[in-house]
């Protein structure tokens, strides 16, 4: 009896030590792509692109990583065939899974109607658990329904809120988007001195349409931002993607003013061009 259960430990012992085997490595790009934008194009672009079986075995295991780098793969039918519905499907998938950016992607799919019919209830739900995760897009996106009333009545406060955070979270469009709310038709002189602080920051974190609106409605706020648009858009872009820019931005960026000496000489401006422009091309359709 004595040597059957010192044969039963010593086997539990192996079993114990081979389950406690350190788990496989981490992608680190996969990993990165949960939370950094960047990372997720990078990871739609890399190559050579991983099997999509070995990729689809990984995501049956529960690896969320790989549902969504598959997920990426079905909409740009990069080594597979492209298939919408069946992306739309694995996103939400690793939404489920904590994978908050692919919350984002399963939002945008249900409010444009890839591969399915447009549900803004569903896209506001996706959103908001995106935004829950501190996913900046997801917040600036789930301020735009708040803002236009799609899945949610319309709340300009509550927009403005997340706006707000989306900014807070290095969402340049939570910036930029934000500057827009601050531009009422009763704006005065200050309101449009923080949009045109709100605009820089949100060209600072690589959001074009901030960088347009910098260069072209703020420049007597931006003079320096302004002379360098095409450079400075070139260089932040590059910072963004992991490059050796972001010593060119900043000296790119460097001696501009942070208020306007006069913002009243364009302020009439600044806001036609954003309502006129931005808030329609922004807003869900």
């Amino acid at each position: 009896m004595r040597v059957l259960l010192v044969i039963a430990c010593c086997a539990a012992c192996g079993t114990a030590a081979r389950s406690s085997a350190p788990p496989a490595a981490r992608d680190p790009l996969q990993v990165r792509c949960r939370t950094q934008i960047d990372a997720c194009i990078a990871l739609s672009e890399r190559t050579p692109a991983p099997a999509a079986p070995a990729l689809q075995a990984s995501c049956d295991r529960g690896d969320t990583d790989a549902c969504f780098e598959l997920a990426l793969a079905h909409a740009d039918g990069r080594g597979i065939v492209q298939d919408a519905a069946r992306a739309l499907a694995l996103y939400e998938l690793a939404c489920r899974g904590g994978h908050p950016i692919a919350c984002g992607m399963a939002g945008n799919a249900r409010l444009t109607g890839q591969g399915t019919s447009v549900d803004f209830a569903a896209a506001f739900q996706l959103f908001a658990r995106g935004c829950d995760a501190s996913e900046p897009v997801s917040c600036d996106m789930l301020g735009q329904m708040h803002e236009y009333g799609h899945g949610t009545p319309q709340d300009r406060t509550a927009a403005n809120r997340l706006f707000e955070r989306a900014c807070r979270l290095e969402g340049g469009a939570g910036c930029f988007d934000q500057a827009r709310m601050l531009l009422r038709d009763d704006a005065d002189d200050a309101a449009v001195a923080a949009a045109c602080k709100l605009i820089d920051a949100g060209c600072r974190l690589a959001d074009e349409a901030a960088c347009d609106a910098l260069a072209s409605t703020c420049a007597e706020a931006f003079p320096v931002a302004a002379r360098n648009r095409g450079q400075l858009i070139r260089a932040l872009q590059r910072c963004n993607d992991g490059g050796t820019e972001c010593g060119a931005a900043g000296a790119l960026l460097e001696g501009a003013p942070g208020v306007p000496a006069d913002p009243s000489r364009y302020r009439s401006r600044l806001r036609h061009r954003l309502r006129r422009s931005a808030a329609p091309a922004r807003s869900p359709a």
